[in-house]
């Protein structure tokens, strides 16, 4: 039952919680914080929560809303402390925009209080659930759905199924016999029926459920409310955090999510790129940079991550090049493999005498060029090199396929300062004018 207002009119119930873990491993290196183990590795190596900043750039702009200022503004359910309450309230969300329905049991919060919590949310009625995090959150969001319709929370009934308006037939029907609704075990399976909307705060993102930057989150957010968005089924993507930090990239996809959609706001799911022999490609973007660094030894090279540039890293010489992270080579020759933003930085100031020059990829399908999955290289190290030393790589069918290339670095004046036309490299010597935009702006 929706909840009344101070004028008796019903209010749109909207959960929110918060990951404060998410994206720590990023700058460090770490490629994610899935485990204490990892978390604990990530805060010795100085770490710092992000988190909170993505969530509250989104929650700021909602704020401003005249909606939230109606007869019947819409209600946060809400997490204590550090799983959304502080962030809420430092927003400009007053007492009555927000209820706390569910308290951490501790610090540093776990996937089970975000399943515990997104589990509160639905039996409390909500009709949006907003998270800020990750992969990994967004897969906890996920499982908590599933298993709260299962056990008929929320709008489901005992039986754990939805009324014909709210039924979501194409994520039920695998589930569905000739005698009649699913069974419970199909259920937890089953696309859940209560939309969702992701802000972006992980390291990874290979998840379609995000808007494309903190703001686009917000726009999403905004047009579900005006009911001016319609939903789509989303995937949702995580990766092996193992895998992933021993430089293998094993994802797999664990389900779907309603979301609301607009092209130019929601993420795009990652997509690894087959089918298609471009190995002639790739060894022409090799030869282009090996001949560049033939005609010049004065550069401090900056090489970042995915398997194009890691072909360039080998054209260069490095042995065991780091699939998913960043390696550099020195005017002498040293070659440093996976380094985070600390360590990129101490070698930029190390050289202030040579040019540096990064060299990156985009993300298949995403075209994110920075944001996701490469934060070593952040505000403060793209700042020092500028937008002159950026040399974009890419195969033709990756480039053709994905629209867009986009940014967001987390600092706004600095994408804007990145946006305009690139030079992708996409063969010997070959290359492609492409735009650069800021993730999520429409």
């Amino acid at each position: 039952m929706p909840t009344p207002s101070a004028s008796n009119l019903p209010r749109k119930l909207i959960g929110f919680v918060l990951n404060p873990i998410a994206g720590m491993g990023g700058r460090v290196g770490l490629k994610g914080t899935d485990g204490p183990e990892v978390l604990a590795e990530a805060m010795s190596r100085g770490a710092r929560a992000e988190a909170h900043e993505r969530a509250a750039t989104a929650l700021k702009l909602l704020a401003r809303q005249a909606l939230w200022n109606s007869e019947a503004p819409p209600l946060w359910l809400a997490c204590g402390g550090s799983m959304g309450g502080q962030v809420l309230e430092a927003a400009g969300f007053a007492g009555h925009h927000h209820r706390f329905i569910y308290f951490p049991s501790g610090e540093p919060t776990s996937a089970q209080d975000t399943r515990m919590a997104v589990q509160a949310m639905v039996q409390e009625g909500a009709e949006l659930i907003v998270f800020c995090g990750g992969d990994g959150t967004a897969r906890d969001v996920l499982e908590a759905m599933q298993e709260a319709e299962s056990a008929g929370l929320g709008p489901f009934d005992k039986a754990g199924s939805v009324s014909m308006e709210e039924m979501d037939i194409e994520g039920m029907v695998e589930g569905l016999d000739e005698n009649g609704p699913a069974s419970p075990d199909a259920r937890v399976h089953a696309t859940p029926s209560i939309p969702v909307v992701g802000i972006p705060a992980g390291v990874k993102m290979h998840s379609a459920v995000f808007g494309q930057s903190p703001s686009a989150a917000a726009d999403l957010i905004e047009l579900w409310l005006a009911n001016r968005a319609g939903l789509r089924e989303a995937e949702v993507m995580d990766v092996d955090e193992a895998a992933f930090r021993e430089n293998r990239l094993a994802v797999q996809l664990h389900g779907h999510l309603r979301v609301p959609y607009h092209a130019d706001l929601l993420q795009g799911c990652k997509c690894v790129f087959g089918g298609e022999d471009e190995t002639e490609a790739i060894l022409g973007i090799v030869e282009t940079f090996q001949e560049e660094a033939g005609r010049s030894r004065d550069i401090l090279w900056i090489l970042g991550a995915g398997s194009t540039v890691a072909a360039v890293k080998e054209g260069l010489g490095l042995k065991e090049p780091t699939m998913l992270g960043i390696d550099a080579l020195e005017p002498d020759g040293s070659f440093h493999h996976d380094q985070n933003e600390a360590a990129i930085l101490n070698l930029l100031e190390a050289h202030p005498e040579v040019e540096a020059r990064l060299v990156v990829s985009p993300i298949g399908a995403q075209g994110f060029l920075f944001g996701r999955g490469n934060q070593q290289l952040s505000p403060r190290v793209l700042a020092h090199l500028g937008k002159e030393r950026i040399h974009v790589v890419s195969t033709p069918h990756k480039l053709r396929e994905t629209p867009k290339l986009l940014l967001d670095t987390g600092d706004t004046a600095l994408d804007e300062a990145l946006v305009g036309f690139y030079k992708v490299t996409v063969g010997f010597e070959t290359s492609r004018v492409t735009r650069v935009e800021v993730a999520g702006k429409r």
